[in-house]
């Protein structure tokens, strides 16, 4: 391998296994804790998954990779690359980068930690994007600081099916999900800077569907320029059918951009629930990109 700087990421960016070792990346297991079991997040089918997240006895907690696992994998690679670009999920939502960053300093790993704030999707993009910065020669450092000067170039909408899991996990009240089951109402959810945020509700799929791409559509309308722009579609425990006909739909809606699909990873799911599809966009790198 001639690239000096290894790339690696964690399973929240929904990069498989199979992708990761075809582009040459090294893929960190997050933890899913289902009912006080441990699983690596690559070891464990969706049908499996929704299956457990659909009992209300049922548990699902996740977590961060242990301090020896990291050690580990960024030792071995320190024997094979001169330096190591991490891209960890987003600090707002796991410690995971403050925790990389202290033992990279503690055990003198040459290690960057980029904390550019995304997850799922646009962490995928990140990643891929690092990649193609170190194929062209840059260096560890360089390519750390260009990803969080980005950090801001993307943008996601979810809607989720309900309001239950998100109250199980404790991201909002109970109150507020009893209210939200019985007006029937599916929230929209904006995730910028790597935190879940309300931002708007609607009654039917159908709705949701079209305050999605009128939403997408606002946002690109707002950028300066549209180079290298790239959409995302992204869906937890939907069927092949649904999922291809929203791909659809956005490929129709904005035929001028490439998209990206991909289900939400695991660790993503166990807060938003089944039944779940978004919509986003962010800015690809590109070796005649500005700095």
């Amino acid at each position: 391998m001639n690239r000096k700087t290894a790339i690696v990421t964690d399973t929240n960016s929904g990069i498989t296994v199979q992708e990761a070792s075809r582009l040459g990346i090294t893929l960190i297991q997050m933890p899913v804790m289902i009912d006080q079991i441990s699983y690596n997040e690559s070891s464990i089918t969706p049908d499996f998954f929704f299956e457990a997240q659909g009992r209300e006895d049922s548990k699902i907690i996740t977590s961060q990779p242990s301090a020896g696992e990291l050690i580990r994998i960024f030792s071995e690679l320190a024997e094979t690359f001169e330096d190591i670009v991490y891209i960890p999920m987003s600090s707002a939502l796991s410690s995971a980068c403050q925790t990389a960053k202290m033992l990279c300093s503690e055990y003198r790993l040459p290690v960057y930690t980029a904390d550019n704030r995304r997850i799922s999707v646009t962490q995928k993009q990140s990643v891929l994007d690092a990649l193609r910065m170190a194929e062209a020669g840059m260096h560890a450092q360089e390519i750390c600081s260009m990803l969080e000067a980005h950090a801001d170039d993307n943008g996601i909408y979810i809607m989720v099916d309900s309001l239950h899991t998100l109250s199980r996990t404790g991201r909002i009240t109970p109150a507020a999900s009893a209210l939200g089951s019985l007006l029937k109402v599916h929230p929209i959810l904006k995730i910028m800077g790597g935190k879940l945020d309300a931002f708007s509700i609607c009654r039917s799929v159908r709705k949701a569907k079209h305050i999605l791409l009128e939403t997408l559509k606002n946002d690109l309308e707002q950028l300066e320029d549209h180079v290298h722009i790239i959409l995302h579609t992204a869906w937890s425990g939907m069927d092949e059918e649904f999922t291809a006909e929203w791909e659809k739909e956005v490929s129709e809606a904005f035929p001028e951009y490439p998209i990206a699909s991909d289900p939400l990873p695991f660790s993503i799911c166990a807060h938003t629930g089944p039944g779940c599809f978004g919509i986003g966009w962010s800015r690809q790198w590109h070796p005649d990109s500005n700095a």
